[in-house]
């Protein structure tokens, strides 16, 4: 399903998207490129994933050559 909604009304927030990882991740911290459309999201211990943002219709989507070199995971 692709969501197209756009965060229009800041006093009635809805999630518009949404990316899976790790059921063990735990979000310490994330950060915005320059750009403002990829996101740095580190669980402060162990994964570190790429995340990009599309500010015209807020999809998410992780990275998937973002990863560490021959593997099979992804982030690094």
């Amino acid at each position: 399903m692709k969501l197209t909604a756009l965060v229009s009304d800041l006093t009635r927030p809805r999630e518009v998207s949404r990316v899976a990882l790790d059921s063990t991740f735990k979000p310490h911290w994330l950060a915005f490129d320059r750009g403002g459309s990829r996101l740095v999201v580190n669980d402060g211990k162990r994964r570190l994933y790429l995340v990009s943002f599309d500010k015209r219709t807020g999809a998410l989507e992780i990275d998937q050559a973002f990863r560490d070199i021959g593997a099979l995971a992804l982030g690094v």
